[in-house]
């Protein structure tokens, strides 16, 4: 078989995506991909599934407008995007990310304990002033007989 007979078909994922939940799973799974020029290509062919100018209308977009937001090459604002989900009857959800490094949101250090030492975070800085550990905030855990009804 030479190169020249070789047939290769046209595969538009927009013609396979006929109901809301076919739609629903491929955008989940497009989603967890994490990778935004991919979500870019699969909001269009989504929006050609379910009708550009349909969309676009919903979205208050011209249909012109929406081809060139959603192609490959484009650079959509994030306002267009939410636009074309809200015109889809979706929105975006928050799910917890694992990273392998976790994110530093603060810089204060959380001060260090020793075993048996429970740590009491104070509500404010005058708390802090009037207690009187004077800023200290880890103390020795008592110990509690058992049976004694207390937690």
């Amino acid at each position: 078989m030479r190169k020249d007979d070789a047939e290769i078909s046209d595969y538009d994922v927009a013609d396979y995506l006929k109901t809301e939940i076919e739609v629903r799973y491929f955008l989940e799974e497009i989603l967890n991909a994490n990778d935004p020029k991919l979500l870019q290509m699969a909001l269009g062919d989504v929006a050609r599934s379910a009708g550009m100018a349909k969309i676009a209308k919903k979205a208050g977009l011209n249909r012109e407008s929406l081809y060139k937001a959603l192609k490959e090459e484009a650079h959509p604002r994030f306002e267009t995007v939410m636009r074309v989900f809200n015109a889809m009857g979706m929105k975006l959800s928050l799910t917890p990310y694992v990273a392998e490094k976790p994110a530093k949101y603060s810089t204060k250090k959380e001060p260090k304990t020793k075993k048996g030492d429970v740590f009491i975070p104070s509500s404010s800085r005058a708390s802090r002033r009037t207690s009187s550990s004077r800023g200290r905030q880890c103390r020795k855990a008592k110990s509690v007989p058992r049976g004694s009804g207390r937690p």
